[in-house]
């Protein structure tokens, strides 16, 4: 009997941990943002001289920032050059905003990130 018992459990154990691993929330990716203005090759990384930086968690992307931006303007767009987002908002150090791709096909697509006299750009896939 103890040892059906612990079989029993052992399945129970094996079933809760597959289906709990199935639903663990996907890592976020870092999107490549690269300065538009000046000839830099390389991405950026986030630095107090390019304080912004973007993640892709699969439908989601959140902006990041080290300062306080009044004005950041970001405009998404899809891999046919469709605009499907186009915001102005306030951003500080210590928010993290927010952009949900939710209804879009997955796919390629273009970030503009615009500050103050920068432009940041890159390009990033959406599950």
């Amino acid at each position: 009997m103890k040892k059906l018992l612990m079989l029993i459990l052992f399945v129970f154990c094996i079933c809760t941990m597959n289906s709990y691993s199935r639903e663990l929330p996907k890592e976020s990716k870092d999107i490549d943002l690269r300065n538009s203005k000046g000839n830099s090759p390389k991405p950026l990384t986030m630095t107090l001289n390019n304080p912004i930086s973007a993640t892709i968690d699969g439908q989601l992307i959140n902006i990041h920032s080290q300062i306080e931006i009044e004005n950041c303007s970001v405009i998404i767009t899809n891999n046919q050059g469709v605009e499907i987002y186009n915001n102005n908002f306030y951003i500080n150090s210590s928010t993290v905003f927010p952009i949900s791709l939710v209804g879009n096909n997955n796919g390629m697509y273009a970030i503009e990130i615009k500050y103050n006299n920068v432009i940041l750009t890159g390009e990033f896939y959406s599950e």
